[in-house]
């Protein structure tokens, strides 16, 4: 008895991951994140008694242009790490796309919370 055939165009699990260019990796990276971003969501949206409905299109505006950010900065740091030939993002690079994408002050401020977000992290574990 034989290994079981693959359809065309799959490869086994292990090595389709290991033989993927970068535009085949940023996309799958991109669609597992798709997956992931109901997740990511802007609190505030409760539906009370008094509830507005121009509440929820504001909500879902920020929700949008949070998740637009945390894209914009992921696949900046995407690329920063290809370009240096690493493996894993890290907080530096984290830090180097938010610099790369925010502008001025607002790029200080997100990387002071970056540092602080991180130092209360590795305190607490």
């Amino acid at each position: 008895m034989g290994m079981p055939e693959l359809a065309k165009g799959q490869a086994s699990h292990g090595a389709s991951k290991q033989f993927l260019s970068h535009q085949e990796a940023a996309q799958e990276a991109e669609e597992s994140l798709q997956a992931e971003l109901p997740h990511l969501c802007v609190p505030g949206a409760d539906p009370g008694p008094h509830f507005h409905p121009g509440l929820l299109q504001g909500h879902e505006l920020m929700n949008s242009f949070v998740t637009d950010i945390f894209e914009r900065i992921a696949s900046e740091a995407s690329h920063l790490i290809y370009y240096n030939k690493q493996h894993i993002i890290s907080t530096q690079e984290i830090q180097s796309a938010a610099r790369l994408i925010l502008s001025g002050e607002l790029a200080k401020h997100a990387v002071s919370e970056d540092t602080k977000a991180v130092t209360k992290y590795t305190n607490s574990v």
